[in-house]
């Protein structure tokens, strides 16, 4: 009968004998070993694969998301561009030595407080007539399409350019201030 380490290897000879047994159990340990480290290699390589994986959708999907955030952020300034007031001015005659400067709101939503106010580019008077100006602003409201006029008294030491700067509340209530420019 053969050694019980051994199993079916049978030998004449002791010394052989162990020195196969040596040979069979050794081996067969080492083999368990490294079939083990084998296959944690393989999961931890597996593993790996699936985090770099995951982490690549992870990426990807952060990105569409801040693609449709900026995209949805854009459609709400462009929806709120599009139901805003806008202002422009403009100088018209009313007759042959009379002119106005004129108020529009171009824009699709009414205009709440309007004001404005006319720094002459360079050198010249303000022809702006104070009293008529001041009768009617600041304009409570002025809807989309509207208009209002304040005469000019222009004269030889009158600006004939002017930068404008408008003042207004929108419907939600933010005051919005912007520039413009005008010339005769």
């Amino acid at each position: 009968a053969g050694c019980h380490g051994c199993g079916p290897f049978q030998s004449k000879s002791r010394t052989r004998h162990h020195a196969l047994r040596r040979e069979c159990t050794v081996p067969l340990t080492e083999t368990i070993e490294n079939l083990v480290s084998v296959a944690s290699l393989l999961i931890a390589y597996l593993s790996w694969r699936s985090s770099q994986r995951t982490a690549k959708e992870q990426l990807a999907l952060q990105r569409t998301t801040a693609r449709l955030a900026e995209q949805q952020l854009e459609l709400i300034e462009s929806q709120r561009q599009a139901n805003a007031p806008a202002l422009r001015i403009s100088i018209e005659s009313v007759n042959r030595h009379t002119r106005k400067f004129v108020i529009r709101n171009v824009g699709n939503a009414p205009a709440r407080n309007v004001a404005f106010v006319l720094n002459p580019h360079g050198s010249g008077d303000n022809p702006l007539l104070l009293d008529d100006y001041r009768e009617k602003f600041p304009v409570p409201i002025m809807p989309p399409g509207s208009e209002v006029g304040v005469l000019a008294a222009f004269s030889y030491n009158s600006a004939r350019a002017f930068d404008v700067t408008f003042r207004w509340e929108t419907e939600d209530g933010r005051t919005v201030e912007e520039q413009s420019f005008v010339a005769l």
